[in-house]
């Protein structure tokens, strides 16, 4: 589902046109994206002017061209939370995450609108879950408890500008303990994933408060693993945490957890690597994929390498765990063609390992994902040189020279500069120095 189904009629055409605009850096004709996008004119320069009168960014027609000019420092997520911040859809799906039951009399009490109105937008809101298996229903959020997590997890980082975003994180203490899940899953998480498990523990905390939880579909996920040493390992952590800071915790708030660790990359490659080395569902579905890449990519003669062997386990978690629930947009080149074998191995995995339906558009989504691994493969590295520099005289002369020598070499990425380390000329490829240097053995 894309999130652009959530939004009012008006909120997705400017969504549309504002993100195929994006990607067409040279502009795009009036007549193709009026044909594309399947609006007239006159929508076309109603959205252009609201955008241009309310929104950071320029949009504007050129010699029979449409160009969109976003200023930097903007992420997509920005221009998003532009339009969509008083949207009262929007607000409807917050309220549902942090109250446990609304009646429609509550909601346009806190919208100030008229009950007609909240029963318009909700009719409008299951109509676009329904697919999802999520619905807003006597008051309450009903379907499996993990869907509706990940839904919100997908939901928040693509409607929430980023800053306004890391502000409500940080203002609910979510970052406080992160370094007790940093010891935990035996690793040190970069910026992104801190900022994704802060959002997944704020939405838990509210969740941990509904009346009432569906677990059964994700116990039965995850009864294969149970019984594993490493599975044990991590209930038993989490458990030890999650009892400090909330009284709600059963089994199922655990399981989550741990699904959502799996799913989005937390686990260190060692822990990782021993979920795959257990067996089960997971295990099969990314060694099918991976022999299914190997066959494909046949006279490249592929090594098993760390990296894809991670990313092909990350995204069969999130296929086995969240299957339907997916907002963000693929990384994939959409006027490329994904691999006619990456749509297969889907179709297979889901049909023959996992026994689960879906639909054509998640298909879509996860081939989409799966390709990753075929450029991986075929897009050639660019060689990395460290190179070591052991340069005599003053401090000035020495800086001077390192100058001169990183604007001959203005290749950051194949070529490392820095200075030499005596006795460590094996982390080195090539020396660059102004006077002997005696017992090594590389280029000088």
């Amino acid at each position: 589902m894309q999130v652009k189904m959530l939004f009012d009629r008006n909120e997705a055409c400017l969504y549309d046109l504002l993100a195929y605009l994006k990607e067409e850096k040279e502009g795009v004709t009036r007549r193709e994206l009026l044909q594309v996008l399947q609006i007239s004119p006159q929508t076309f320069w109603k959205y252009c002017q609201q955008f241009n009168d309310y929104h950071q960014g320029k949009m504007w027609e050129e010699k029979e061209k449409v160009y969109l000019h976003l200023p930097a420092h903007l992420q997509w997520q920005d221009v998003v939370a532009s339009f969509t911040q008083d949207s009262i859809r929007m607000k409807i799906l917050r309220l549902f995450l942090t109250h446990s039951k609304l009646s429609k009399w509550q909601l346009a009490q806190k919208l100030m609108v008229s009950e007609a109105t909240v029963s318009r937008q909700l009719k409008h809101l299951n109509h676009s879950l329904q697919p999802i298996g999520i619905q807003l229903w006597n008051g309450e959020l009903q379907g499996p408890e993990h869907w509706i997590r990940y839904f919100y997890f997908e939901f928040y980082r693509q409607t929430l500008a980023p800053k306004d975003l890391m502000s409500l994180l940080q203002a609910q203490g979510m970052y406080d303990q992160l370094y007790l899940f940093e010891g935990i899953t035996q690793r040190t998480f970069h910026p992104k994933q801190k900022m994704e498990l802060a959002l997944w523990l704020y939405i838990s905390q509210w969740r941990g408060q509904a009346n009432s939880r569906d677990f059964s579909a994700l116990k039965g996920a995850l009864a294969p693993y149970e019984v594993s040493e490493i599975y044990r390992y991590l209930y038993q952590s989490l458990l030890h945490y999650l009892t400090k800071f909330a009284t709600n915790v059963d089994q199922g708030e655990v399981g989550v957890l741990i699904a959502f660790l799996m799913a989005r990359g937390l686990l260190s490659d060692s822990l990782n690597e021993e979920f795959l080395g257990y067996g089960g569902p997971l295990t099969e579905a990314t060694q099918w994929v991976l022999k299914g890449m190997k066959e494909s990519l046949s006279d490249l003669n592929l090594p098993l390498q760390t990296a894809p062997l991670a990313y092909s386990s990350h995204l069969m978690a999130r296929l086995y765990f969240f299957g339907p629930i997916f907002l963000e947009e693929s990384p994939y080149d959409k006027k490329g063609q994904p691999p006619i074998e990456a749509k297969r191995l889907i179709a297979e995995v889901c049909q023959n390992l996992f026994h689960q339906e879906i639909k054509e558009k998640q298909v879509t989504y996860y081939v989409d994902q799966l390709s990753q691994l075929w450029a991986y493969y075929r897009v050639e590295p660019i060689p990395t040189y460290r190179i070591g520099v052991c340069l005599g005289g003053p401090p000035l002369i020495r800086s001077l020279q390192m100058r001169y020598l990183s604007q001959k070499l203005r290749k950051p990425d194949q070529f490392l500069l820095e200075a030499y380390r005596e006795n460590h000329s094996d982390d080195y490829d090539v020396l660059i120095s102004d006077y002997y240097l005696q017992s090594v053995d590389k280029p000088v």
